[in-house]
């Protein structure tokens, strides 16, 4: 049996360098793969705590978007709105 999990997940050990110097608070994950939920987040979890420093991954969370697949358009959309507003004429 294939583990799709494990395949979605196989390139997160190269995410680890970008989480030690970055230090990010919290990885949110969203789009299609949200609906996906702890399914997708326990595996990444996993995969993030094999290549981070211990004390970048204790300072880690990882979520899913609420908005799910739509977390996308709605932030593009708010950057145009906020674009639009602070442009001068």
């Amino acid at each position: 049996m294939i583990d799709t999990r494990d395949q979605v997940t196989g390139d997160l050990p190269s995410a680890g360098p970008l989480v030690n110097i970055n230090s990010p608070e919290m990885i949110v994950h969203g789009g299609s793969l949200s609906a996906a939920g702890d399914l997708l987040t326990n595996p990444m979890r996993r995969a993030m705590s094999q290549s981070c420093f211990s004390a970048s991954m204790e300072a880690l969370t990882i979520e899913v978007a609420q908005l799910g697949r739509l977390a996308s358009a709605c932030g593009g959309a708010a950057l145009v709105f906020e674009c639009a507003a602070t442009r001068r004429r």
